[in-house]
């Protein structure tokens, strides 16, 4: 972490134990994003799961029901490692909030990754953001990302209507070139369809996702050839391969959750289980916590709670700039009158 960082004043807490109301975001640097360490081992499995399938399946000529074994087994033995994982992540939070845990809530955050990064890291800081506001350490701030990819923030400070999380909605490309105060390398993409397609790529594990979907099809595809006949297997990864590129996620219409950022607050909606309609949740600045993380090297998470509800979205570097803009817009927060033709 920067020692600018615990310099600065706005990043640290009373002396009762809150944090400051005013417009102030704690900021802790990290070398990689936070998930790395576990992408990197998930990613492996996933390699050698096709590997193994691609090997035993083809090359040694053996049905689909013992390749479907294979599969199944990775995926069982990497489902139990994340229920594990997950609970000994959330316990080594309890263990260090309970001991040693600093005052400062970015020293804190860092003494989290450091015990939690080969385990379940975000599930430790979802699970730590919990924490915080069921001790009512609300308007508490905190960003955590790699140095190179932390923009200056620029409050919005003039009333806009709430605004969906979507960097491909041009709305929102208005309201971010009217506020940002300097452009971000992520901002480079301009073609609507291109934009479009990389937003859909990031926001569901990258390019090696695709690679790893189109890497199966085209062997699929090949037998198909050979055999004369379209495979089951063929039909799954094409559609797979398909749905990564042109199915977004979190975007009007497609989701049945999103994010919306309103002035000093953020909007959360869920597609209603038993009737039709939106479930409505507004976090806001004085009530709540609100952190940001770069969980991958293109996606990143926002997560808030106010000791009611805890909520997790995720999104761009560009959508989460937006919702810390509008975080930290000195505006007041809509009312509920306002927001129920939302539901």
């Amino acid at each position: 972490m920067d020692p600018a960082d615990h310099a600065n004043p706005a990043n640290q807490t009373d002396h009762a134990g809150h944090a400051p109301t005013t417009a102030s975001i704690a900021e802790v640097s990290v070398a990689a994003p936070v998930t790395r360490a576990v992408s990197v081992a998930i990613g492996l499995s996933i390699v050698v799961m096709l590997t193994v399938v691609m090997v035993v399946g083809i090359g040694l000529g053996l049905t689909s029901g013992l390749t479907w074994v294979v599969i199944l087994g990775t995926l069982a033995v990497l489902a139990g490692w994340r229920l594990i994982s997950h609970r000994v992540a959330t316990r080594r939070v309890d263990r260090l909030l309970a001991t040693e845990a600093p005052a400062d809530i970015s020293q804190q955050a860092e003494a989290i990754l450091r015990r939690t990064r080969y385990v379940q890291p975000m599930a430790a800081l979802h699970h730590w953001v919990e924490l915080l506001a069921a001790g009512q350490h609300t308007a508490a701030v905190l960003r955590i990302c790699q140095p190179e990819q932390r923009a200056s923030l620029t409050p919005i400070n003039v009333p806009f209507e709430p605004q969906l999380l979507d960097e491909t909605d041009p709305i929102l490309e208005q309201l971010s070139e009217g506020a940002a105060a300097d452009a971000g390398p992520d901002r480079k993409p301009t073609d609507p369809t291109w934009q479009y397609v990389v937003r859909n790529v990031h926001m569901k594990g990258g390019w090696f996702v695709v690679a790893a979907f189109g890497f199966n099809v085209v062997i699929h595809g090949l037998m198909a050839i050979r055999t004369g006949r379209i495979t089951w297997q063929l039909a799954m990864w094409s559609s797979m391969f398909a749905a990564t590129l042109l199915i977004p996620v979190g975007s009007a219409g497609t989701s049945r959750r999103q994010a919306l950022a309103v002035p000093g607050g953020l909007l959360v909606r869920k597609a209603g289980k038993r009737r039709s309609g939106w479930d409505l949740h507004l976090f806001t600045r004085e009530r709540a916590v609100l952190m940001v993380y770069q969980a991958g090297r293109k996606q990143w998470m926002i997560v808030t709670a106010d000791g009611e509800r805890r909520e997790r979205v995720a999104g761009t570097r560009r959508e989460v700039e937006f919702a810390l803009w509008a975080w930290l817009s000195p505006l007041p927060p809509p009312d509920a009158a306002r927001l129920s033709d939302l539901a």
